[in-house]
């Protein structure tokens, strides 16, 4: 504007000044109007001839509001935090940096929606932002983990609140390894096979898991029995169970002593990819067909003894 009509009949124009609302921290600013000399039509009083008006800044504030602070991998159960903006041109878009931290990392351990890694927007029109945190479930065994989010300075744009950050703690769903025994018992004399099942429950059930194992007992691996599928200290398994066929070996020929019943004992290993069930260990029996032997013909022989008498 550079110029201004007083009506015919009046002694005086209001002008009216009206602040107009912007998302930039700019503090008070003023505004001057300077009368310009016109010996025409006019003379100008020079005490008179300006007027200021303050205008007071209405600067954005941001902060972390209304945080759902648990999650877990279980199901998986998210988590969420609110991004909320005061003052300011509410009908512009606003751009709020952010910096993440805690034990969790966002991919590998969480991921957010809407997706962002150093700044979230809230859109004009709008005051807040609600940002959900959904967990990964995976293969560890590594108790609760936490996200924690934290706005950011911006000295042009916005300035912070009272709450800037906000942390959600993600409950750990680690896999539990088990153990048990379909059929503990084996026999060489007829091949009778014994087996067991490894399973698994929690974490991330698409992935496989490697899952170590210690074999002891009277009997040896690959002497006097073999394993479908072939393991000496590590088992892997997809889904949610692995069975295991434990098949006695008679070698040709073999007409040793009796060794009577001899014993397959499977334990399970401690790992820090997985806990440990209440059923962490099995024993299985291999039934020596020469004990078997033995006892036909020592029931045969008292078979014929009595029939003698």
């Amino acid at each position: 504007m550079t110029a201004v009509s007083i009506s015919a009949n009046q002694t005086s124009r209001i002008i009216t000044l009206e602040p107009l609302a912007d998302n930039r921290l700019e503090g008070e600013e003023e505004a001057v109007i300077t009368l310009v000399a016109n010996a025409a039509d006019y003379t100008i009083d020079p005490t008179l001839d300006s007027a200021s008006i303050t205008i007071l800044d209405d600067p954005v504030e941001v902060e972390v509001t209304d945080a759902d602070t648990e999650a877990s991998e279980a199901g998986p159960e998210t988590g969420s935090f609110t991004i909320s903006r005061t003052g300011g041109n509410i009908d512009s878009t606003i751009t709020v940096q952010i910096a993440l931290s805690g034990s969790a990392s966002l991919g590998s351990d969480y991921t957010l929606a809407p997706a962002f890694v150093t700044a979230a927007t809230i859109a004009g029109g709008e005051t807040s932002r609600v940002v959900t945190l959904t967990p990964r479930a995976d293969t560890l065994a590594e108790g609760p983990e936490e996200a924690t989010v934290t706005l950011r300075p911006n000295n042009t744009i916005y300035n912070l609140g009272k709450t800037i950050s906000g942390t959600v703690t993600i409950a750990d769903d680690a896999p539990v390894i088990e153990i048990s025994s379909n059929d503990p018992l084996a026999s060489e004399v007829t091949l009778d096979p014994a087996s067991f099942t490894v399973s698994r429950m929690g974490g991330d059930i698409t992935t496989s898991i490697t899952v170590g194992i210690a074999i002891s007992g009277t009997a040896i691996l690959n002497s006097d029995y073999s394993l479908n599928p072939p393991f000496v200290t590590a088992l892997s398994i997809s889904g949610e169970e692995r069975l295991v066929t434990l098949t006695p070996q008679v070698p040709f020929g073999d007409v040793s002593d009796d060794e009577g019943e001899e014993t397959v004992v499977i334990d399970l290993v401690p790992s820090s990819n997985y806990l440990l069930g209440p059923e962490d260990s099995v024993t299985l029996i291999i039934d020596d067909r020469d004990r078997w032997f033995v006892d036909r013909f020592e029931d045969t022989l008292r078979s014929q003894a009595t029939v003698e008498q």
